[in-house]
């Protein structure tokens, strides 16, 4: 039962107040407010507890047709995303107005960085990589980093000295106790040696053939910072040379693309 108090100085202005008044009642019904929110950590069994009262009946839509629970002390495990829950308390004869109740599931995000994802041994004095933790609100860190070494630092330095394919997992924990993981992947390799390729000399408008002496597969670029190769294979055929030229020249013999080198033509 629902009483309202209005008034007017006319007859229509006291009909337009009640039409408002019942506007407002229908928007009370239909989207109630929200007077409790409850977070719970995802895929993890929680228990949700209604204040305020001990017995309630839950349901999923404002119009009540659907009744999921009665009592307290609910078991919503199953929920995979925020919903909202529509709760009337019914302790006394007479059931309270209906209310939200607000469930926010809490999703660990989680994800970190591998700088560089593929480590070269002797690219530099010490054959380190950097894991950058990417996650949303960890507050812990567990680390394995797959070649024995472990750390509870959020951004971790890391030495291999071996090549190979290493598996590295990332546990977090954010301040509710939610927990996230996620495993990459390190490439450890070497880099194929440095293919073996003398200085040229040719007169203006002949062509310079180019192999190494210690790889049947080289790639041939035209600048020191170019991606594609101009030619890849055993020996380099260049067009008609006109002026000084370098070509910077890397070998493939092994699984890995070493340096290049300057080869002045």
């Amino acid at each position: 039962v629902t009483f309202v108090i209005s008034g007017g100085n006319s007859l229509e202005s006291l009909k337009a107040n009640i039409a408002k008044a019942k506007s407002k009642y229908g928007d009370f019904l239909t989207s109630p407010p929200i007077i409790e929110s409850h977070s719970f950590c995802a895929n993890k069994p929680f228990n949700l507890t209604l204040n305020n009262g001990s017995q309630f009946e839950v349901f999923d839509t404002h119009d009540m047709a659907n009744l999921l629970l009665t009592g307290n002390g609910f078991d919503f495990s199953r929920l995979v995303k925020d919903s909202l829950l529509f709760v009337r308390n019914i302790d006394l004869d007479y059931p309270s107005d209906i209310y939200r109740v607000a469930i926010k599931i809490e999703n660990l995000k989680t994800n970190f960085d591998i700088d560089p994802d593929t480590l070269y041994l002797g690219d530099a004095s010490i054959n380190q990589a950097k894991f950058s933790d990417l996650s949303e609100d960890a507050m812990s860190w567990e680390w394995t980093f797959g070649n024995g070494s472990l750390s509870t630092v959020q951004n971790p330095k890391i030495i291999y000295n071996q090549t190979g394919v290493y598996s590295v997992s990332l546990e977090v924990t954010n301040e509710m106790g939610c927990s996230g993981s996620i495993t990459k992947e390190i490439t450890v390799a070497e880099r194929s040696p440095e293919p073996l390729i003398e200085d040229q000399w040719i007169c203006k408008g002949e062509t310079v053939v180019l192999s190494a002496t210690n790889s049947s597969n080289i790639n041939v670029y035209k600048n020191a910072s170019d991606v594609n190769p101009v030619f890849s294979g055993a020996q380099f055929t260049s067009n008609v040379i006109l002026n000084d030229t370098v070509f910077y020249i890397t070998s493939t013999e092994e699984v890995f693309e070493s340096h290049s080198v300057e080869v002045h033509v």
